[in-house]
């Protein structure tokens, strides 16, 4: 009986070399810098904080039915006034919250213009109706042509 060589069977441990990389500076408001994003913004703001690209007012609009508006309306007042870390023990931050003076800067706006709430019957005629990304506008559309 011949012995086979088993060295052709396996594959070669790849010689591998590695380093270490320090974390890059990021730069938020006022050209300050910091590691950590979670700690920049909260210390600094975003680095667009005191120039004419920061914006002092965020507006935000939905389109869905009016429940889970206003719950997502409700949940961003209360990250607004900030989130609890999990895991302070592990090296988790609070986030700090929204405000015109903490957090990203900026005030959120909800406007009913910038809001097109759909009905029940609009979801059940929807579901029906192939989805893609006309698909609400083609509903949109036979409302309005049915006035």
């Amino acid at each position: 009986m011949k012995r086979m060589s088993l060295d052709r069977y396996f594959v070669q441990m790849p010689e591998i070399q590695l380093s270490w990389l320090d974390e890059p500076e990021l730069v938020f408001g006022n050209s300050q810098c910091h590691v950590n994003p979670k700690i920049g913004i909260n210390l600094y703001g975003p680095r667009s904080l005191n120039t004419t690209r920061h914006k002092n007012e965020v507006h935000i609009g939905f389109v869905g039915q009016p429940e889970p508006i206003e719950n997502v309306r409700k949940f961003l007042h209360a990250c607004n006034k900030g989130v609890e870390a999990e895991d302070l023990a592990n090296g988790s931050l609070h986030f700090p919250g929204n405000s015109p003076d903490q957090g990203y800067r900026f005030d959120i706006k909800f406007a009913d213009i910038l809001v097109e709430k759909i009905t029940d019957l609009d979801a059940k005629k929807w579901t029906r109706v192939k989805l893609h990304f006309g698909g609400f506008f083609e509903l949109k559309r036979a409302q309005i042509t049915q006035c």
